[in-house]
């Protein structure tokens, strides 16, 4: 979801805001007043590509770790549940 930036006019400092963009904003989050609430241009966040760190990841290793570790968390459920049934 996007972040929105948001000015509250009562207590005149801004907020940020996860939400879509269908949803619209009327309480400050920072006083609690329905005020007058105007959405702001968020800034854009840019960064520098680093090639260094892509040498040392590959693309979906990040992917396949949480996969195996996922499958190690079923084991280990599936051996406490075929424990647990036995002991009925």
């Amino acid at each position: 979801m996007p972040k929105y930036v948001y000015y509250c006019e009562e207590c005149e400092k801004e907020f940020g805001v996860k939400h879509s963009l269908q949803e619209v904003v009327e309480i400050c989050q920072l006083c609690n007043v329905s005020a007058n609430i105007v959405r702001r241009p968020s800034t854009i966040f840019l960064s520098k590509k680093d090639d260094n760190l892509e040498a040392k990841i590959k693309p979906g290793s990040i992917v396949k770790e949480v996969i195996e570790e996922s499958r190690q968390d079923l084991k280990v459920e599936q051996e406490k549940l075929a424990k647990r049934e036995h002991n009925k």
